[in-house]
């Protein structure tokens, strides 16, 4: 299997030398934490937290807290292969009452890949891993909203130094960044203790960044840009229960797959070999089919125990995510602890949601003022 999986990645990086649009970095897009993972994999306008994945605008409305950081472990495509996974570090630092800073650091690691001859005999292992580190600058405007902009490097190494069809496949340098708008209906000084609605909006751009090159012949393939929109409600509650709803709508940020006849002319969509990244981005609106919805929703009982749950459905034709998720988590104190588990819904007649089946665990610790 690790042999099957090898090729899956190899082609996978061929794409970037043959143009195609579908996009490079995929690590970028699994969703790091429990909790949000648990509502449907969406984040962009949910209560802050530590992490800055969903939008880098939240952590400056962190009412009170001085500082705050979590941990987590996806064991990924679980369903194929064994010891896939990423590792991740989220977390922010208040500098000052309107001002934040955070971090982002993601370890994506596919295991060792083994290399065999024509006879099956092993001739080596190969351990392909992508990893990123960024960070967050987050400033509220008001008591009310707050901007935020991630700024990241990206490494990622599928099969560095391997020569394939007279190729010579490398490791992968880019930049990218998120940007983010948050907004919330009750002024960031009176939230703690406040039992009364509290109406919330996000809004961001993400993976915005150079192309991808795998090749030493060139080639190249977009970032996975996409675009978040969204908005969450939590219910008045002046007891020990507390519920929230939220919604979000997805679009990704690359241009069509095109469409070529039998001797290789475009039919239909842009050349990705003359598209640039902003004319990407700009060229994707178009694409009615990028679209996705999810959905989730929160329960505390007594600030300490959480039930989660939520849906998350984008067009099979571009996305493994048609998903049902579910989660717990426990807070003690600065202390919490989160728990998901993924499950496929509707999906093509034959196929395989390699994605289901998935648990996510993050642990972390937020720290108010003195």
């Amino acid at each position: 299997m690790r042999t099957v999986l090898f090729y899956v990645i190899l082609c996978f990086s061929l794409t970037a030398q043959a143009q195609s649009p579908a996009p490079a970095l995929g690590f970028l897009e699994i969703e790091p934490d429990a909790r949000s993972s648990a509502m449907g994999g969406i984040g962009v306008a949910t209560s802050p937290d530590n992490f800055v994945f969903y939008n880098p605008a939240k952590v400056a409305m962190q009412a009170g807290y001085e500082y705050g950081i979590s941990t987590g472990y996806v064991p990924y495509l679980r369903r194929l292969v064994k010891g896939v996974g990423m590792a991740t570090m989220q977390g922010f630092r208040r500098l000052d009452d309107q001002t934040c800073i955070g971090l982002d650091l993601r370890y994506f690691s596919l295991g060792a890949v083994s290399f065999k001859d024509v006879t099956g005999y092993p001739i080596y292992e190969y351990n392909p891993t992508e990893w990123t580190i960024g960070l967050t600058y987050s400033r509220q405007l008001s008591e009310y909203n707050s901007i935020g902009i991630t700024a990241r490097y990206i490494n990622s190494r599928p099969a560095a130094g391997i020569q394939y069809q007279g190729q010579e496949i490398k490791t992968a340098n880019a930049a990218g960044v998120d940007i983010g708008y948050y907004y919330c209906s009750v002024a960031a000084s009176e939230l703690n203790g406040y039992t009364g609605g509290i109406f919330r909006g996000g809004l961001s751009f993400s993976n915005l960044g150079t192309k991808v090159v795998y090749h030493s012949a060139g080639g190249s393939a977009f970032q996975p840009m996409n675009f978040r929109g969204g908005v969450s409600y939590t219910f008045p509650s002046p007891g020990d229960h507390l519920f929230s709803l939220s919604g979000e709508v997805i679009k990704g940020l690359v241009p069509a797959p095109v469409i070529r006849d039998d001797n290789g002319n475009i039919i239909s969509g842009k050349d990705p070999a003359t598209t640039n990244v902003p004319a990407a981005f700009f060229l994707s609106w178009a694409d009615m089919k990028g679209w996705g919805v999810g959905a989730g929703v929160e329960y505390l009982y007594r600030q300490q125990f959480f039930l989660r749950g939520g849906i998350h459905y984008e067009n099979p034709d571009y996305s493994p995510k048609q998903l049902a998720t579910v989660g717990a988590g426990f807070q003690l104190g600065a202390f919490h602890l989160d728990l998901s588990y993924y499950t496929a819904i509707a999906q093509k007649t034959g196929a395989t949601n390699a994605q289901a089946q998935t648990f996510k665990i993050s642990l972390g610790v937020i720290l108010a003022a003195e």
